[in-house]
């Protein structure tokens, strides 16, 4: 069987919070995002998003970031190690 992964991407308000909740339901893995962003302010699930100060993203190490509107977005690079686990 061959793995894959796939980037859920929309605008606010589309929908990719509902599609990963009902896709763990169905067993599917879930890459955790961190982000800077106020939790209160974006209302997810906080087993979807981690939320984390800005000086702890600056000492992260990162796979991808992206700065967007004064908050970062990011994927810790162990992701990669966890990644070739579940491929082997």
């Amino acid at each position: 069987m061959t793995n894959k992964i796939f980037a859920l991407v929309g605008p606010f308000a589309s929908g990719k919070a509902t599609l990963i909740s009902k896709l763990r339901e169905l067993g599917v893995h879930y890459i955790p995002a961190y982000t800077t962003c106020d939790a209160g302010r974006l209302k997810k699930d906080k087993s979807i998003v981690n939320y984390i100060s800005k000086a702890a993203f600056n000492q992260g190490e990162w796979m991808v970031k992206v700065a967007y509107k004064g908050d970062y977005y990011g994927i810790k690079n162990r992701i990669c190690s966890m990644l070739s686990k579940i491929t082997e």
